[in-house]
């Protein structure tokens, strides 16, 4: 500033205020005892768009299932690091999916993502398509609502953990559902059981009763228990110290993905673990999208998930 006021012939203190001013309107930008700098009149961000991408999601499975959380996580920044923006739009259910169209034409989607794709993405599909909205679905089990250009297959890394239990000498395995579970899944789970010499049965945890069930749930030293996805948060969410304990016990099954631990003292125990790589879905679909590739959904691209035995819980859990 003295050399300003030396240079123009001005008092320091004139000086001093007109820099202040100029700070005000955000033309400079000064650094106490180091120098000043140009900031300039309109300093904006600019963001390349390459691509709008549309998420429908469903809000009850991104609130109970870890891996649904994950998937759109991991694309969402993947997405981000590209120059494709996504428009998550969530629903509760096909009543309240019905202005899913219109919400992603107002965000401007060129495509749309669907994961586990069901019969609101069925009955949509054909309105998308009408608006110009392609849909690319992505299938985890059970039967699609729609064609799927992309497929997580758990059935691989389902046999290495059943090898497992089979040479620890488990001969009997109990299988932990909620009624909202999908025949579909239990069926390709059935058919994997069928390839093995297990003895198995299916028990229901019913959510009025469900801290009393995991109470009551032990395991036999030759048993080990699986737990589908919805009836994992549930037990969790309604008796997270029982659940350490069946932990500590004997084996156990997740395999639908890790689940989120509640706000408690930390549950802990091995646990067998079915882990999806994310990551590197993101990345092909972010590929394909990029590229223009011809999405033919005769022939998805399958991703192989992996099996983890004996796993700490908590190393691959989330807390809510």
């Amino acid at each position: 500033m003295r050399e300003v006021a030396h240079h123009f012939h001005l008092p320091l203190s004139r000086v001093s205020r007109l820099y202040k001013e100029l700070e005000k309107e955000g033309v400079v930008r000064r650094i106490r005892g180091s120098r000043t700098i140009l900031q300039g009149k309109s300093p904006v961000r600019h963001l390349i768009v390459r691509s709008v991408v549309g998420i429908p999601a469903s809000l009850s499975c991104f609130l109970t299932l870890q891996d649904y959380r994950m998937f759109l996580l991991k694309v969402r920044r993947e997405f981000r690091r590209r120059g494709l923006i996504t428009a998550i739009a969530f629903y509760e259910d096909r009543f309240d999916a019905e202005d899913l169209v219109e919400r992603l034409q107002q965000a401007r989607a060129d495509i749309a993502l669907w994961y586990l794709p069901d019969g609101t993405a069925r009955s949509l599909a054909p309105q998308l398509l009408d608006v110009g909205i392609p849909l690319l679905g992505i299938s985890d089990g059970g039967l699609p609502g729609v064609p799927c250009c992309y497929e997580v297959n758990r059935s691989q890394a389902i046999r290495a953990i059943f090898r497992d239990w089979m040479a620890s000498g488990i001969s009997n395995v109990r299988i932990v559902r909620t009624e909202s579970r999908s025949s579909a899944d239990e069926e390709r789970l059935e058919a994997l059981l069928l390839d093995t010499p297990f003895r198995w049965r299916f028990v229901n945890a019913q959510s009025k009763v469900a801290e009393q069930f995991v109470v009551n749930l032990t395991a036999q030293k030759d048993e080990a228990i699986v737990f589908l996805g919805s009836a994992a948060s549930l037990c969790l969410m309604r008796a997270p110290e029982a659940m350490s304990r069946i932990l500590s016990q004997g084996r156990v099954g997740l395999v639908e993905g890790p689940v989120s631990m509640p706000l408690t003292p930390r549950i802990d125990g091995p646990v067998d673990l079915v882990v999806v790589n994310w990551q590197r879905l993101a990345q092909r679909i972010a590929d394909d999208i990029l590229g223009r590739e011809t999405f033919d959904c005769h022939q998805p691209v399958i991703f192989d998930a992996k099996g983890e035995l004996k796993v700490p819980f908590h190393k691959f859990a989330q807390k809510l």
